[in-house]
């Protein structure tokens, strides 16, 4: 095929978009229909057609289009009947070209460009979901949510049942045990972290911020530096140190405002502290810049590190106003904690990842027979920490049924005591009363057994 000349950045890019969609029209007849169709010979044929559209129409030296060039089992990334140039930055020999297709999610798309010769080439495609100019809060929302945050906010308790011992997570060369092997863990400093507004935020960069509350407790607008503990590479805990010189004698649980929880939700591996003022200050393609361009790229460059400091408002030489710290590759929840000094003032922040703190279990035996068919289990334990559990079915199938965030596992045991059926053995189907732990086994005959029960009774460090 004749190398294709463009004389402008506009007709490059819907060449592009023109091409990648007639492939697309051609790869639905040897792909299949759905996302299961899995066809080894037909995605290498896919991935060779992509790589020669990437040839026609990118730089050698352009990173891959992951959302144009990853297949789309419903709808096409870019269409040429759908896809429009809305709006067009150029100058002599570059040029930023962004597109809208609103049949498709992200719905925007911006084209960085390269005058080469007397033709235009691609040298990068980035996905939007948000239109330019779009606030990630109005400010009235913004300012009421900030009026919330207080030096004095009062703390809760801790749950019974968990102990922080946050200061054990910041042993340097301290050896642990993760999955059955010694790890040491390794202290870190990440920099360190401008507060100009003093109220902070605790969030994952690549989850949405429609739902970000900053914390309940403000502190005295400054620098302050960051520390992590990092295992096996990734983060494992971070902390903000506001006196150095202080120690801490009480760990109290970081709620966010308006009665928010202390919890705050990984699903991209990551974890962010920020000024919250400077956040929600920004554009919501703002936020979404900063995630591409701080953390994700250095991601896809093979860049390793800790952690990604980013500068949403403030400006180098200032230091960051976000750091975001590399999770392991899982999502859950960071447990945060104010360390408190015996004056009640705060010594430091803690956002504990969780995932090298000790689970406290107890366990039960509770005598059962078919008689108890679909009966709940009455026992003190199960009361104390707000568990029900049955185990309930018919000829069809059987199912451990169980109500409770506390439930970790059961077993059905028989009188020798010999593991008859497992919760953690079958799918785990959540309804919108609890869980259902599925069985294949139909246990209609079992006589005498015991049902053991184990439930989380908390966690330490």
């Amino acid at each position: 095929m004749a190398e294709l000349i463009c004389e402008s950045p506009e007709s490059r890019v819907r060449e592009y978009i023109s091409n990648l969609y007639l492939q697309w029209l051609a790869a639905r007849d040897y792909m299949g229909s759905g996302p299961f169709d899995y066809d080894p010979v037909a995605f290498q044929k896919w991935n060779e057609a992509c790589k020669g559209v990437q040839q026609r129409h990118f730089t050698p030296d352009a990173p891959k289009d992951e959302f144009g060039l990853g297949y789309s089992w419903s709808q096409p990334a870019h269409h040429s009947e759908h896809e429009r140039i809305v709006n067009v930055r150029a100058e002599t020999d570059f040029a930023v070209i962004e597109t809208e297709n609103a049949e498709h999610f992200p719905a925007f798309y911006e084209y960085e460009l390269k005058h080469v010769g007397n033709d235009w080439r691609i040298t990068k495609v980035s996905p939007f979901y948000a239109p330019e100019g779009e606030p990630l809060f109005e400010d009235s929302l913004k300012n009421k949510i900030l009026a919330m945050v207080h030096p004095d906010a009062p703390l809760p308790d801790l749950s019974t049942g968990i102990s922080p011992n946050c200061d054990r997570l910041f042993d340097d060369n301290r050896t642990i045990k993760l999955w059955g092997q010694e790890t040491p863990l390794k202290v870190v400093s990440a920099g360190v972290l401008h507060l100009p507004s003093g109220a902070i935020g605790v969030h994952d960069f690549g989850r949405d911020f429609d739902d970000f509350l900053p914390l309940s407790r403000s502190v005295v607008p400054g620098d302050y530096p960051v520390e992590l503990t990092v295992v096996e590479g990734y983060g494992a805990a971070a902390r903000i140190i506001f006196r150095p010189d202080c120690q801490v004698v009480r760990w109290a649980p970081a709620p966010t405002v308006d009665g928010g929880s202390h919890q705050a939700e990984i699903a991209y591996m990551n974890l962010a502290f920020v000024d919250a003022g400077s956040l929600m200050s920004l554009k919501k393609r703002e936020k979404e810049r900063h995630y591409y361009l701080s953390y994700l790229e250095p991601i896809r460059q093979d860049i390793t590190g800790t952690h990604r400091s980013m500068h949403l408002r403030s400006s180098p030489p200032e230091n960051p106003d976000a750091i975001c710290v590399n999770a392991r590759d899982s999502t859950g929840d960071a447990s945060c904690y104010w360390g408190l000094a015996a004056d009640g003032n705060v010594v430091s922040l803690v956002a504990d990842f969780q995932f090298i703190a000790e689970p406290q279990l107890e366990t039960i035996l509770v005598p059962w027979s078919f008689s108890q068919w679909n009966t709940s289990i009455d026992h003190p334990l199960l009361t104390r920490w707000n568990v029900t559990i049955f185990l309930g079915g018919s000829q069809i199938g059987t199912g451990f049924h169980v109500i409770g965030e506390n439930f970790d596992s059961a077993r059905l045991l028989d009188s020798t005591g010999n593991v008859i059926a497992n919760s953690e053995a079958g799918p785990n189907i959540d309804t919108h009363l609890g869980s259902v732990h599925l069985i294949n086994e139909v246990l209609t005959d079992v006589q005498n057994a015991t049902m053991e029960i184990t439930i989380s009774t908390g966690y330490k460090n």
